[in-house]
Order: structure tokens, then sequence, then C-alpha cells
């Protein structure tokens, strides 16, 4: 939860520390609604020079989304922006027929919305002229969240009929990635799900990998644990394919995934393992429900600094060698039958029942990373 200000003094701040930057993700609130994609203009007054000033600062910016228009707001994280009434992109979409399930409403975590049909040609092209106020002004990416979850039937009726539920998610993830591809060109990325087993949901894939060019294992919770079950669903995704895998640096969820009124304290001595795993990944994103910079945690805050600086310049420095492996397991994986598949991470283990006693894998088939889980 953040602003334009706010956004700048987070980017600085690794920078005036000597920490590498080399994207920032804007989580919700930032618009006017929720998936209205017009900027806020109390927390981001000046969005396209804020862009405009990240860009000139080697930093990328990528915006968190869903596909839900909403009749009812509102936040369930503390701090959130309160809306009135519904979204005003919300009578157009209904009067013109473009959600799924008769626009029927889901209950989200931003509220109760409809959510829209991708399948239905005049639907994207109404969807895509709203994405159009951010792309024009220069946004790299989408955070893709999964709100196609909450949409709750087994099959999903859309403008192509009734769908299975899994073909309606990879939809989703396929348009925004593909649209924002032929707007900002081919380094434009979207983050979505690989396999994920959160809140209770079984665990599945979301997107196809080839509509996935950055997936992160999200909302795990901040402790041991959390490090584990982050790790499992990195190898599950690894052995599905998947090239660019990533963590939440030191968990996501304060709070027991299956029980929220849990508290999970902050602990330094995971979230410091955690940057090292992060580091060794292809992908290392620091986003926690803590709202954490490594100079603002709770304790031994010069330490972790210290840890984070050195470890974020070591994956830096592996940004080229990272985008060769991961080029070539593209390339390999647009041609290779399903029992051949590559990811930039290789799990020593065969497969589940090998990885609960040996966490180890390798990073690009080059580096041996052995992460310390107690």
């Amino acid at each position: 939860i953040s602003t334009a200000q706010d956004t700048y003094d987070f980017v600085d701040g690794f920078r005036q520390r000597d920490i590498p930057v080399g994207a920032v993700v804007l989580d919700s609130p930032w618009e006017t609604a929720y998936n209205t994609f017009v900027p806020s203009p109390t927390r981001y007054p000046n969005f396209g020079r804020m862009v405009s000033d990240m860009h000139d600062r080697g930093v990328r910016v990528v915006l968190w989304i869903t596909a839900f228009v909403n009749t009812i707001n509102y936040d369930l994280e503390p701090g959130g922006d309160i809306y009135q009434g519904p979204a005003p992109n919300l009578a157009e979409g209904r009067l013109c027929r473009f959600f799924v399930n008769e626009g029927a409403v889901y209950n989200w975590w931003k509220g109760t919305g409809a959510s829209v049909d991708f399948f239905n040609p005049r639907a994207r092209a109404w969807w895509h002229r709203q994405q159009d106020i951010v792309l024009d002004q220069g946004i790299d990416g989408w955070k893709l969240d999964f709100g196609d979850s909450y949409v709750t039937t087994p099959t999903v009726s859309t403008a192509e009929g009734e769908v299975p539920h899994q073909r309606y998610s990879e939809a989703y993830y396929r348009d925004f990635y593909a649209y924002g591809v032929e707007r900002r060109g081919a380094d434009f990325v979207t983050m979505v799900r690989a396999w994920d087993e959160s809140y209770q949901y079984p665990g599945r894939f979301f997107a196809r990998r080839d509509h996935a060019p950055v997936v992160w294992m999200g909302d795990n919770r901040r402790d041991w644990v959390g490090l584990i079950d982050a790790l499992d669903h990195t190898f599950r995704s690894a052995q599905a394919g998947y090239a660019m895998l990533g963590t939440d640096v030191g968990g996501y969820l304060d709070r027991d995934d299956r029980n929220l009124l849990q508290e999970v304290p902050f602990d330094p001595d995971n979230f410091a393992r955690w940057v090292a795993v992060g580091a060794m990944s292809p992908f290392m994103q620091l986003h926690g429900r803590g709202n954490f910079t490594p100079w603002t945690v709770p304790t031994r805050a010069d330490e972790i600094v210290a840890l984070y600086r050195y470890w974020s310049h070591l994956h830096h420095a592996l940004v080229p060698w990272l985008y060769q492996r991961t080029e070539a397991v593209y390339a390999h994986n647009r041609t290779a039958a399903p029992s051949d598949l590559r990811s930039v991470v290789t799990p020593l283990g065969a497969g589940p029942a090998q990885w609960r006693d040996d966490w180890r894998y390798l990073l690009g088939g080059d580096f041996l990373v052995a992460p310390v889980l107690n």
C-alpha cells in the first residue's frame, strides 16, 4: 500500500544503500477503484512522470491487477482505499454482457464483482482500451493476481459457451500478456502464479508456460514452514517447465494462511536465509504484508542491510547469465515433449517424496544451491 512519494523513497532507499533495483511493483490500491486502470489522483498525482523518473533510474514499473469489476468494494488489507459505489466501468460491461457466467458476482479479497469474459472479442477490445491508459504512460508489466480462483464454478459460461475453469484461467493470463507485448514490445512481462496451493485452495497451475514470462510463489508464511512451502511450489513449477521462478523474499504472510487470526512473528534468521534463496533464484523479489525494507525490519536491521546488499549484488551480477539460460529454456520448451521440459531451476530430488529430505537444487546447471531451512 503505497503512494508516489513512498515509491520514490522505496527505490531511492535501496540505491542510497548501494543495493541494485531492477523493477518496482505497485500493488493495490493504485487506481481510482479496483481494476479501472486509472491511477489514483491522490496517491499518484503525476503517474506518467513517476514512470519516466523510474525509467531514468533504470527501474521498470509493474502494476498489480485482476479481472474483476466490482459492485461493492472493500479491502482486507489495513490502510487500503475505500471506494464508494460500483466501479465506474461496471455498468457498461454489464450492458454489453462482457462478463462471464451471465454477469454473476463473486466475493474476492477486494470486494464483490464480475469477471471479464476473455473469450468475447468485444469484451477484450473494451478491456484493452482501458489498459491503454497506463500502457501509453510506459508501464513495463502486470502483476496478475489469482482472482480467477474466485470464480468458483467448475465450468465458466463465456461467449464461446461453457469452458472448463482452467481454460478460463489460462485465457486471463494469455490475454494480458499478449496485449501488453503487442503495445509495449517483447520486453513486456507479466508476473503470474505457476503452481500455487494457498488459502485452502487445492494446488494447481494457473497460466500456461508460454504465457508466463515470470512466475512467483506467492502468499507463503514468513517462517521456516513458509520457506519450505515456497521451495516445494518452486520445484513443482520447475518440473513443469516454467523458467523464470521466484518467491516473496522473507515470505508474504505475517499470518497463518489457514488461520488468519494466528500471527506469524518476524524472524530475522529466516528472513536472512530467504534473501540468499531469493538471490539464487532466477527472480528475486521483496514483497511482504509487513511492508518491510531491509533497513526497516524490526530487529538487526544493519546486519540485514549488509546481507541484502551482498546477495542482491551477486544476483545482479548473475542477470546476464540467467538471461542466457532462460532464453535457452524458452527456446527448448517451445519444441520439447512434455517429458523433456526444462527449467533454470533443477531439483536434485526426482519428486516430492525426495524433496522432503533434500531441498537442494541446481541453478542454471552451474550452481548448487543448498538452502538453510531451520
